[in-house]
């Protein structure tokens, strides 16, 4: 029941900056609008983990985790149930929000959970977490002291960025000498076509214009073809309106525009948290492709983000081959899968033996390949 979220809600807002690392999409205003958009569904748990508040022995106990979680009736096509953390289409990070400082203990208390309670289950799957960091030296201290059994599903590297002394010292590194000449030049171009300005939305601004315009070019362009723009579904647009006038209402919504003349050409969006920021999704018109509107926009993006004293980061929440972001920015952030076995049967054998059914699909895909080859399929 969303609804009954909401008793949660004030000390799951304390949490926040308070917890070992941030993750905006499971902050309660951006998690709850993705649940009734698309729906929580009968699988939905969200574990809550409170315990005494040392602070005030006799007040209200402390929230000291929150953990969304999906059940699965069969890990992987195997015969295991399985929970695993909450994703959907607009989720890009699976770091619950944990307490620092009763970090240990609380993690604990969750695997202690799913292997005492009814609702437990013989594997967790931890999914887009990140591989290195605070959350994930937790994890592996758990797991060591536990003695439990993990695999790890999937790994790979996505566009990361550590805001440097400077935005000229960071694009002068990251961007080889003729790349910049080239972006100079198409700059130079597209100001051929109107004057070239670059703007911010600012917290006094009204952000409806800004997201009206955004949702327009997105479905004017190939994403509104392919039926992968927002605005193609009535319950993303509503998902993306709600958290982006919650997080411009709360400071948290960062939006880029580049005009041409009076008329905006490409925007991006980012969202922050603690002393980092997501982006979120970029968009620009078609028509104007040949001048690179969306990669004029980044490197803008890119000395402003570093022009914000309290940003020391940002994660650009994309695929691994992201061609753009991974031309632009310079550092890389680990993201994996990882299933662990909760100590309930048959989870130590199905972690197990997940490497060995691993390598013997990957040789019958290889063969059938080499099969559809010999027949010239």
């Amino acid at each position: 029941d969303v609804d009954g979220l909401t008793a949660h809600e004030a000390a799951w807002e304390a949490l926040v900056p308070d917890a070992i690392e941030p993750n905006v999409f499971y902050e309660p205003w951006m998690l709850i609008p993705a649940l009734r958009a698309f729906g929580p569904g009968p699988d939905l748990r969200i574990v809550f983990v409170y315990a005494p508040d040392p602070a005030r022995p006799d007040g209200p106990s402390l929230l000291c985790g929150v953990f969304p979680l999906q059940r699965q009736s069969r890990w992987k096509g195997l015969p295991a149930p399985a929970l695993s953390f909450l994703t959907h289409k607009y989720c890009f990070l699976t770091i619950p929000l944990i307490r620092t400082v009763v970090a240990k203990q609380t993690l604990a208390a969750l695997f202690k959970w799913l292997t005492t309670s009814p609702e437990g289950t013989p594997l967790l799957e931890f999914t887009l977490i990140a591989g290195e960091g605070s959350f994930h030296r937790l994890l592996v201290d758990e797991m060591y002291t536990g003695g439990r059994l993990s695999f790890v599903s999937d790994c790979y590297t996505r566009a990361f960025m550590k805001m440097h002394s400077g935005a000229d010292a960071y694009l002068q590194a990251s961007i080889k000498g003729d790349r910049r000449r080239e972006i100079r030049r198409r700059e130079r171009l597209l100001s051929e076509q109107g004057e070239v300005k670059y703007a911010a939305l600012q917290n006094e601004d009204d952000p409806e214009a800004w997201l009206r315009e955004f949702l327009r070019i997105e479905a004017a362009g190939w994403k509104g073809r392919e039926g992968t723009a927002l605005a193609c579904r009535k319950e993303d647009e509503q998902y993306f309106l709600n958290i982006a006038r919650e997080g411009h209402r709360r400071g948290r919504l960062l939006m880029h525009a580049l005009h041409v003349g009076i008329s905006p050409v490409a925007f991006n969006c980012y969202f922050r948290a603690g002393s980092g920021c997501y982006y979120f999704k970029p968009t620009f018109r078609e028509e104007y492709a040949q001048f690179g509107p969306g990669r004029l926009l980044e490197v803008e993006t890119i000395r402003r983000l570093h022009s914000m004293p309290e940003l020391q980061w940002a994660d650009s929440c994309t695929a691994p081959d992201n061609e753009l972001l991974n031309s632009l920015w310079m550092e890389r952030r680990t993201i994996m899968s990882l299933c662990v076995s909760t100590g309930r049967t048959p989870g130590d054998l199905v972690v197990s033996l997940s490497p060995a059914l691993r390598w013997i699909k990957q040789k019958l895909r290889r063969g059938d390949n080499h099969v559809n080859r010999e027949r010239g399929l």
